[in-house]
């Protein structure tokens, strides 16, 4: 990576279909040093052998961190775990999801698939983020026992005086 560089990771987001597609931006941005992660979107959507494509793709061109995407914020927790199990059956390396909060389930969700095996969680400060948003740091967090009453005090500081007036 370049020195002036203060980027050392890209996270690509893309549909289902356009996974090969990026494929010529993944391989330049691995010869130029970077750590790829790859978003795949809308996986409320995807097929078994999708996926087997997608995870074969991502290893053939060394993707660092395959992600889940709920984009839709729509997956119940069947679906999400049959959708993880079949992610794992192809693909060994980091893993993570990243859920919206349409149905009030980003939060269950990413619990869930933390206990089966997704390594990353996406999460944003008060759940800002597209549409309804996202998993929120604070409460990931808290449910995952990752904060400290110090911690915990600052992180709500921090969303009183930047986050709430931003999302207003």
């Amino acid at each position: 990576i370049s020195n002036k560089s203060k980027l050392n990771f890209v996270r690509i987001a893309a549909h289902i279909h356009e996974v090969k597609q990026i494929i010529p931006v993944i391989k330049r941005l691995k010869k130029l040093g970077y750590f790829i992660c790859l978003n795949v979107m809308q996986v409320s959507e995807i097929k078994n052998d999708e996926i087997r494509s997608i995870c074969q793709t991502s290893k053939s061109n060394k993707v660092d961190v395959l992600y889940i995407a709920d984009s839709l914020g729509c997956l119940n927790s069947k679906d999400l775990l049959r959708i993880i199990k079949q992610f794992k059956k192809f693909w060994y390396g980091d893993f993570g999801i990243h859920a919206h909060d349409n149905l009030n389930k980003a939060l269950n969700n990413s619990i869930l698939a933390k206990k089966n095996g997704v390594n990353f969680i996406d999460s944003t400060l008060t759940g800002m983020g597209r549409g309804p948003g996202n998993v929120k740091t604070e409460e990931i967090l808290k449910k995952l026992s990752l904060l400290n009453p110090s911690s915990e005090f600052k992180l709500k500081n921090l969303i009183k005086s930047y986050f709430k007036p931003l999302k207003k």
